[in-house]
């Protein structure tokens, strides 16, 4: 979902030629429109919150039920604002009167493009407010783990998607700032572009710090567990700047490994995962993160990323050029929606490719979690701390195998997923299922691959050579891809493709 989003809100700032107020509307009367259509999704979540409050005061028996009833109402409500801001836009006129009235000296002002998706992004921030005491009443329905409180927990939220969605649309925003107001004789420069690619880099180099302070994360105190992350950290030889503890109020299970340089790299437990697992299954948590460094796999997202813009963004604009589709096209709103035509061809590659990737590096990454957590003996029953190798990794034992698909069964079930696939009653409930799971893939098919090692260990060195040809074909593809469409349209334009 946040992929979609990052999509949805960075297309809503295209710098198109929205269509203006219909039937002639005034710029007052779109403004009190809009306002009005992001109220209904409200009101929406208002309603949905007091009925699931109502039914666990009545059937507290029922709060796994509920939560998933919940949550499908939740979505229910997000696809009522996404229309309700689309109606907002195409009817009511509401980016041509941001493009047309939030200027400075003829210009539209800086950053005022993320005007145009305020009234979609203001409703969700008004539902998380909104939906507090049901979610505190789920919560509470069967934990004693205190709650937090209503400004804290909306906080925790606005955090979280400012990160991961509205940080990725700044950037963008920031490049179209950037571009009307920098001379235009640097616009046709390579070394203006790859100037502004630097400044990228060393912004994501930064990023860990920006996301422990904006995610509220702090240190993890000194005493056993931390000893036992720095003994296996040791043992497989991973380096980084800190543990850390992302403090959700028990609202989320994950852990996560942040930064690509050591100096700013950062592993970080959430405080509900680190309840509820155990130390074993823990340390394999741990051997799963370690694993996406060892594999190399968020620099190698990154160059994922930058060749498939580039290639996406020169290649369809080079297509649309050469059979003249705009041409073709009457003047107006339908032809300006072709400069929207990458960002909707992206989405969908990433969608299809980069989570087919994704997934494989998934894969990648629990074997190695697996692997962390394995004493290399095939018919051991369990494990002493002496069975381990001093340094590095044993081959792959039955007891590692299932302390990680425990570690997996418990993070599903904490997370409110099924851990074992058996809850789908229609074939739209598992189509939904694998869609949400679209990047790390669902847990069911993960365990079922895990424990297939059990029968044919063979299959750990099979999907391992599939892994690393399927990475590295699909990036030569796209070296390819630049290097063909660079010697033909030209190199600058592939820079700005970057």
């Amino acid at each position: 979902m946040p992929l979609l989003l990052i999509l949805f809100v960075t297309g809503a700032c295209l710098p198109l030629g929205w269509p203006a107020p219909w039937a002639g509307l005034s710029t007052s009367a779109a403004f009190f429109g809009t306002v009005c259509l992001t109220l209904v999704p409200v009101l929406a979540a208002a309603a949905a919150a007091r009925s699931t409050i109502a039914t666990l005061a009545r059937h507290p028996e029922l709060r796994s039920a509920e939560a998933r009833r919940f949550a499908r109402v939740r979505r229910l409500i997000l696809a009522l604002n996404l229309s309700g801001f689309t109606a907002s836009v195409f009817v009511l006129g509401w980016a041509w009167v941001v493009w047309h009235t939030a200027t400075w000296d003829g210009t539209l002002a800086p950053f005022a493009e993320l005007l145009v998706p305020a009234p979609f992004l203001v409703t969700m921030a008004a539902n998380w407010f909104v939906y507090y005491p049901a979610d505190r009443a789920i919560h509470t329905a069967v934990s004693n783990r205190p709650f937090p409180g209503p400004f804290a927990h909306w906080f925790a939220q606005v955090r979280r998607f400012a990160l991961f969605v509205l940080f990725p649309a700044g950037l963008f925003t920031a490049q179209q700032t950037v571009t009307r107001y920098v001379p235009a004789a640097w616009l046709e420069s390579p070394g203006f572009y790859a100037a502004v690619l630097g400044v990228v880099v060393l912004v994501f180099a930064w990023m860990p710090v920006a996301m422990t302070w904006m995610l509220g994360m702090r240190p993890f105190p000194a005493g056993p567990r931390r000893d036992r992350f720095e003994v296996l950290a040791k043992r497989l030889d991973v380096r980084f700047r800190g543990l850390l503890i992302w403090p959700t109020h028990g609202t989320l299970a994950t852990a996560v490994m942040i930064g690509v340089v050591p100096w700013w790299r950062y592993c970080a437990f959430s405080d509900r995962l680190l309840d509820e697992l155990t130390d074993d299954e823990l340390d394999a948590v741990f051997g799963h993160e370690v694993g996406h460094v060892k594999h190399a796999h968020v620099p190698f997202y990154l160059l994922f990323f930058l060749l498939s813009s580039a290639v996406i963004s020169t290649g369809v604009a080079a297509l649309l050029q050469a059979f003249q589709v705009r041409d073709a096209l009457p003047a107006g709103f339908l032809s300006e929606l072709l400069i929207a035509a990458p960002l909707g061809i992206l989405g969908a590659y990433l969608f299809v490719v980069f989570g087919w990737l994704s997934r494989r590096c998934e894969r990648q990454a629990d074997l190695f979690g697996a692997r962390a957590v394995s004493c290399g003996r095939s018919d051991c029953a369990f494990h002493q701390a002496t069975d381990f190798p001093a340094r590095g990794l044993a081959p792959m034992c039955p007891t590692g195998i299932r302390v990680f698909v425990n570690a997996l069964q418990q993070v599903a079930h904490v997370n409110g997923l099924d851990p074992t696939g058996s809850d789908h009653t229609s074939f739209l409930h598992a189509a939904w299922a694998w869609v949400r799971a679209w990047q790390h893939g669902p847990i069911p098919a993960r365990i079922a691959f895990l424990r297939s090692l059990l029968v044919d260990p063979n299959r750990e060195r099979v999907a391992q050579r599939r892994i690393a040809l399927g990475r590295w074909g699909l990036v030569a593809g796209l070296v390819l891809a630049t290097l063909l469409i660079g010697s033909t349209i030209g190199w600058t334009d592939v820079w700005k493709a970057l």
